[in-house]
């Protein structure tokens, strides 16, 4: 588009001379370089731009964008603000309030962004321009008194090819749309950022168990990377033939350690096929894995896309082995015509998973480097291509400056697609990224949690233009400087980085910082609470997804896993509950994820009292109690893995007579009353079906229990079933104190109950049964209602088998 600009857009032509009164000046950097520096202690200035313009067409602009001047800025405005007011927000009210009125809108402040910098003496850079704006009756401004304002927002990002001598006189953040992802100056600085994280920082992890030695924890192949006169090639080694690694340098190995160097990769696998290995074509891929089709008449499968450019990535970073879960892991069998075959075939596949998912966290621990594919839905789609600009989307802002003709040339401004008041989206690189990582489809996924938390060096691609090539991170603590007000701040799963993931010292966690147990154990809880939130192809990877922490964890904690909790700290872990149980309505503010209900899959995988039963997202709710104690014993449990040497994997099907867990509890008897059944609400059945509101899915169920007192009388209490619907009619159950608090229960206004606050389970008994034996059916929780703790004083504890 053209470049031309207006008299009152020409605030883009940034020099020393036409902002200096805003505090800006020329500085040299040690290359003898000059550069316009923002001023010390300020992100953002505010340009004067006197704009107000009539609805619904903005003829203003679009007659400067059109006349003889043509002003690129001016039509990029005009079709940004029409857009924004086509979006809902506040300013709707206004709009349907003054229908068929005259309206306008008003640029209430422009402003000019820096990108973070770390202090005031470090170089600035052009980020953005954001533009405030207001709906308003003409000849009526916003009053001063009024702080609901502005009604909206667009933002304009500054973007330059790296080598224009104006770009480099201003310092542009984002990188022009054509300027290639993977260019020199962005490999160059992830090269320099691995280079400096090894002279500074240890990364190598210890061996996970006592006496594991380099093979157990080394994945048992790798992508080996050639390059030569002849091009590039690709083939599958065993990394017990790649030699000594303390022998081999460079490519293979970590200076100064007896490490094999190698990158692994995180990312979506989709819904569609592309590229595996499997038992038909192992020994072809041990020869070659092809890059591309030999011809166009080709038919062979060839490496999607997406692993094409970590191919070049780990060229570009001069990292030569690599290892990917789909071509370094048999996948399974499908397309084997004779059944024989492909049962034996299916069986091989079997085994390798076994062996290879038992040791996924070590794959990821040990790997010099994890590339994460944020931004993609599945490897079939690049990562190293951006989206080619409309002409009409982008405007060139060219010109020399004023004292120094040297420097000439272009920079280019650009909308976003974001209209929200988070500005740090725009302006700090690494807020960015975290934000984009943490609401990314990638980081949905319930396998990349535990490559997340256990890579200790990551490299996140795509995730903000900003930072090149992407985000690099590793266990040593960043401080990014000045964060971001709270309240702007999204309430959701933030960044789960530094969350204190147990190591093969005990009491540390993988950036070697120490942590007592009391944290591992929360730590843990606040993974698992993240881990239901997330979703899983396949139903019985709910374990081995999670697997590789639990091994982490178990070695920290020095003690024993017992299907996704832990058994010195059973009481904490056995209390969770469906999500916002303790908080209904909560997930509806704050940005939180979608409720998910809990949801029994078809086939056995976890015993009741485990979360691992269920699908759907929970939440422990131990905390709630003031200073809770245990108020059982463990006695003993058994639990049979689907494979011998795996107890943190999947559970067998069949556990025979095991598949529990033994304790010493007090339990009593209450009786469920039946299902109440709300009357209609008559207020809505007039309106269209479509019209009408939806029932709530709360993903539990609130029910009345009577318990008899030593009295005789009956007293009343509420209890959460885990699951809404269920067991409709009045029934006997029975309740187990898990854990109780120190602190008195509220129970009429200014009034406390001499009782303590308590909470525990709800459990039906099994038939058929020899033993008292349970199985979980929800949870209870003393907090706030008349209590029932008391009930417990002098009840005797008894061996109790749960299921």
């Amino acid at each position: 588009m053209s470049s031309n600009l207006c008299e009152k857009c020409k605030f883009l032509h940034f020099t020393a001379e036409s902002l200096s009164p805003y505090g800006f000046t020329e500085k040299r950097a040690d290359n003898d370089e000059l550069h316009l520096q923002f001023p010390a202690g300020q992100q953002s200035v505010t340009v004067p731009y006197g704009c107000r313009d009539d609805l619904p067409d903005l003829p203003r602009l679009r007659e400067s964008a059109e006349g003889e001047t043509g002003c690129g800025f001016c039509a990029l405005l005009r079709d940004s603000l029409l857009r924004g007011i086509a979006d809902e927000g506040v300013h709707r009210w206004a709009l349907k309030r003054n229908a068929g009125k005259r309206l306008t809108v008003k640029v209430a402040k422009m402003s000019i962004m820096a990108a973070y910098r770390p202090s005031d003496d470090d170089r600035s850079t052009f980020a953005a321009v954001c533009v405030e704006w207001d709906v308003l009756e003409p000849g009526r401004d916003r009053s001063v008194n009024d702080f609901t304002g502005p009604d909206g927002r667009v933002y304009f990002k500054l973007c330059a090819h790296s080598d224009d001598p104006l770009a480099r006189y201003l310092g542009i953040a984002y990188p022009h749309p054509e300027q290639h992802i993977l260019s020199a100056a962005n490999a160059k600085v992830v090269r320099d950022q691995l280079l400096d994280c090894d002279k500074e920082h240890i990364h190598v992890s210890s061996p996970v168990r006592p006496g594991e030695s380099e093979s157990d924890r080394l994945p048992s192949r790798l992508i080996e990377i050639t390059q030569n006169q002849d091009g590039r090639k690709l083939r599958l080694v065993e990394t017990k033939d790649l030699g000594d690694p303390g022998n081999a340098y460079g490519s293979n190995c970590r200076e100064g350690t007896g490490s094999i160097k190698y990158v692994a990769l995180s990312y979506r696998w989709g819904y569609e096929d592309f590229l595996t290995t499997t038992p038909s074509n192992l020994k072809e891929h041990f020869h070659n894995i092809p890059l591309s089709p030999s011809s166009p008449d080709d038919t062979t499968p060839a490496l999607p896309q997406g692993f094409k450019d970590v191919v070049d990535i780990c060229c570009e970073l001069g990292i030569f082995h690599l290892w990917i879960d789909s071509l370094c892991i048999i996948q399974k069998e499908t397309k084997t015509v004779d059944k024989t075959l492909l049962k034996i075939q299916q069986e091989e596949s079997r085994r390798d998973w076994a062996t290879e998912s038992a040791k996924m966290h070590s794959i990821y621990m040990s790997s010099y480097l994890t590339i994460f594919l944020v931004t993609t839905d599945t490897p079939l789609q690049g990562v190293l291509e951006r989206p080619a600009p409309s002409p009409d989307s982008i405007v060139a802002i060219s010109y020399s400056v004023e004292h120094h003709p040297d420097i000439r040339g272009s920079f280019f401004i650009q909308p976003l697609s974001y209209t929200g008041e988070l500005d740090h989206l725009v302006w700090h690189p690494f807020l960015a990224a975290e934000d984009a990582l943490d609401s990314s489809l990638w980081n949905t996924r319930g396998w990349t949690l535990q490559e997340r938390l256990l890579s200790p060096r990551k490299l996140y691609i795509g995730v903000t233009d900003m930072l090149g090539l992407g985000l690099f991170s590793c266990p040593q603590r960043s401080e990014y400087g000045r964060d971001i007000e709270d309240i702007k701040r999204p309430r959701r799963h933030k960044s789960l980085d530094n969350l204190a993931v147990g190591s093969a010292v005990a009491g540390t966690d993988v950036s070697g910082q120490e942590y007592s147990n009391e944290n591992l154990y929360q730590a843990w809880y606040r993974i698992v609470e993240d881990y239901t939130c997330r979703d899983l192809t396949v139903s019985t990877d709910k374990l081995p997804a999670l697997s590789g922490i639990a091994r982490t964890q178990a070695l920290a904690l020095n003690d024993q896993y017992v299907v996704g909790l832990w058994a010195r700290d059973l009481a904490m872990g056995l209390l969770w509950a469906p999500r916002y149980a303790m908080n209904p309505g909560s997930d509806r503010y704050f940005g939180q994820r979608e409720r998910k209900p809990l949801v029994r899959p078809d086939k056995y995988r976890a015993p009741s009292w485990s979360w691992c039963a269920h699908d759907g997202q929970i939440e422990f709710v131990g905390n709630y109690l003031h200073r809770p104690r245990s108020e059982i014993e463990v006695l003993g449990h058994e639990l049979i893995p689907e494979y011998d040497d795996n107890p943190y994997g999947q559970l067998a099907v069949d556990q025979g007579a095991g598949g529990y867990v033994k304790l010493r509890a007090k339990v009593i008897v209450a009786l469920l009353e039946a299902r109440h059944e709300p009357r209609p609400d008559t207020r809505f059945q007039r309106l269209p079906e479509k019209l009408q509101p939806q029932p709530q899915e709360t993903g539990f169920q609130l029910r009345r229990v009577q318990v008899a007192k030593a009295t005789g009388e009956a007293q009343s209490a509420t209890i959460f079933l885990d699951h809404s619907g269920s067991y409709p009619d009045a029934e006997e159950v029975y309740l187990m104190i898990v854990s109780r608090g120190d602190q008195p229960v509220y129970s009429t206004p200014g009034q406390y109950e001499s009782g303590v606050r308590s909470a525990g389970l709800v459990l039906r008994k099994c038939p058929g049964q020899t033993r008292l034996q349970f199985e979980r059916i929800g949870i209870y929780s003393h907090f706030w209602d008349a209590g029932i703790t008391s009930l417990f004083n002098d009840c005797e504890p008894q061996a109790v088998y749960l299921v």
